[in-house]
C-alpha cells in the first residue's frame, strides 16, 4: 500500500475520545490503536513478521518507543492511572 494510503487510513481510525480520562499529551485520545498498528509495520519491516499470526506484547514495544520518558509512559494511560 502506497504511503498516502496509509496517511489517510491513519488519520480515520476510530480512538476513544475522553478530555477526562486522556491528557493533551495524547490528544485526548487513547494511542493503543496507532501503537499497535506502528509496532506490526515496524515488524514487518524488520522482517520479524513473516506469516499471517504474530504473537504481541505491547507492553515490550510501548517500553521501546517511550524510552525518553523517565522511564514510563504515564502519558499513554489515562489519567489517575499508572504504568
Amino acid at each position: 500500500m502506497p504511503l498516502d494510503q496509509y496517511i489517510r487510513s491513519f488519520s480515520h481510525l476510530r480512538t476513544y475520545k475522553d478530555r477526562k480520562k486522556w491528557s493533551s499529551l495524547t490528544i485526548y485520545q487513547a494511542p493503543h490503536k496507532p501503537f499497535l498498528l506502528l509496532s506490526i509495520m515496524d515488524l514487518i519491516a524488520q522482517e520479524s513478521i513473516t506469516e499471517n499470526f504474530k504473537e504481541l506484547r505491547y507492553q515490550d514495544y510501548q517500553g521501546e518507543v517511550m524510552q525518553g520518558c523517565m522511564g514510563r509512559a504515564e502519558s499513554l494511560y489515562p489519567q489517575g492511572v499508572s504504568s
